[in-house]
């Protein structure tokens, strides 16, 4: 859950054309000293989107994951499931 969180931040920093920067549990960018190539620069993006806020939808099973996706995306790609059941 922690990660889908912060890879959904990450994501929506970069198309806001934001300065790169990002210091979570499970990612660091730019990468601390000691990871990566050594070289200390943050991801850019080559092309812009037209717009900042761009729809993710999350593909979730459980509980759990489904109310994140409720909390943090704009949509749900129900995977393998079967509202019969």
């Amino acid at each position: 859950l922690g990660r889908t969180r912060e890879v959904v931040e990450i994501c929506r920093q970069v198309w806001r054309r934001e300065r790169l920067s990002y210091d979570g549990k499970h990612y660091q960018l730019p990468l601390p000293a000691g990871r990566g190539t050594g070289l200390g620069k943050p991801p850019k993006l080559i092309n812009h989107p037209v717009r900042e806020r761009i729809p993710i939808t999350i593909a979730a099973l459980g509980p759990k994951n489904v109310e994140l996706t409720a909390e943090i995306a704009e949509g749900w790609q129900p995977v393998f499931f079967y509202p019969e059941k």
